[in-house]
């Protein structure tokens, strides 16, 4: 009744996709909430311990737990390390100002973005980054609203390096689970040691993806996220120790 399987993120790049598809594989169990969020501080979905290990009883191989929100939020690698040493994470990652702006649009499609402007939300950032009164008023975790601080992968991924063994994670990129998704899979379920066959007979339909259509993001808010982006994805590549596809 443990898990030992986290998909850690990041929020709107590909998760709910990989949730789906890895948990058709026979040795995979998942939640029956895709993101229990348990371990963070504000916004659990299941607050009871014994509810949350319920939702992992099974007897494959791996229980997974896909809450997004272990991520970025900074209080969760530490519990994660404690409580779960040997467990496996997968990572998924995408073009950081698609990235950035897909969560702001998501937010405000949920009706958890007050903020109708895109630029005065990421200028807003700062003062939410940092306010008690937002933290505690905020319809939900804080680290939702911050669209650039929780795109910064680099920083993000070298929190849970510095705790955990770097053969533990498996990183990827939305990119190349759109373009390549069967044998995307296949090399996770690889570094899973699992078998990588049933792959080749998944349903690998999009899941979370919005259905609905938008305008782009302005000059304005290009030039807030180039500022806080420069360098992100030869940082990550670097930290990754391969060239990631950022193309989506």
């Amino acid at each position: 009744m443990r898990p030992n399987l986290f998909i850690l993120g990041a929020a709107r790049c590909g998760t709910s996709s990989l949730h789906a598809i890895l948990g058709q594989h026979p040795e995979i169990h998942t939640s029956k909430f895709k993101e229990p969020t348990f371990f963070v501080g504000h916004g659990q979905i299941v607050k009871s311990p014994i509810a949350y290990f319920k939702l992992f009883d099974s007897p494959k191989r791996y229980r997974m737990d896909s809450s997004v929100s272990y991520f970025f939020c900074p209080e969760t690698a530490p519990v994660l390390r404690d409580v779960f040493p040997d467990a496996r994470f997968i990572v998924s990652m995408r073009n950081p100002k698609a990235r950035a702006y897909a969560m702001y649009r998501h937010m405000r499609y949920a009706e958890l973005e007050d903020i109708p402007d895109f630029a005065e939300a990421l200028e807003a950032e700062a003062y939410r980054a940092t306010s008690k009164e937002f933290m505690w008023t905020a319809h939900f975790a804080v680290p939702s609203y911050l669209y650039c601080r929780s795109t910064l992968f680099d920083e993000l991924l070298a929190r849970y390096f510095s705790l955990f063994d770097r053969r533990q994670f498996y990183i990827l990129t939305l990119a190349e689970l759109t373009k390549d998704p069967v044998e995307t899979i296949a090399r996770i379920l690889r570094f899973l040691d699992l078998d990588p066959a049933p792959a080749q007979h998944f349903d690998y339909s999009i899941r979370g993806s919005s259905k609905l259509s938008y305008e782009p993001y302005d000059a304005k808010s290009d030039q807030i996220m180039s500022s806080q982006f420069e360098g992100l994805t030869q940082r990550t590549d670097e930290l990754v120790g391969r060239s990631l596809d950022w193309s989506v």
